[in-house]
């Protein structure tokens, strides 16, 4: 799936972090069979995710408490979604 979500980039991905449109993602495949746990739910836990992830993730995706970052054990990834995308 990944994979494929590459294929369809106009910019290739520098190294190992994809941007792409919620849009563009299978939910079904990517999303929905896996257990994704939110790590950054308050301001306080956004702000240590920083530390814990720096050299993962760039830390100016991390910055303001503007995404929320899932993580999923099984798969070893991170799924960061903007605010827009999951706020009521």
């Amino acid at each position: 799936m990944l994979s494929k979500l590459i294929h369809q980039m106009k910019r290739k991905p520098k190294g190992n972090i994809i941007r792409t449109s919620i849009f563009k993602v299978d939910y079904s495949v990517m999303v929905e069979p896996y257990d994704w746990v939110l790590l950054n739910e308050t301001e306080e836990e956004n702000t240590s995710l920083i530390e814990d992830l720096r050299g993962i993730i760039p830390t100016n995706m991390l910055r303001d408490f503007e995404r929320f970052v899932y993580y999923n054990s099984d798969l070893k990834k991170y799924l960061m979604l903007h605010r827009t995308m999951v706020d009521p």
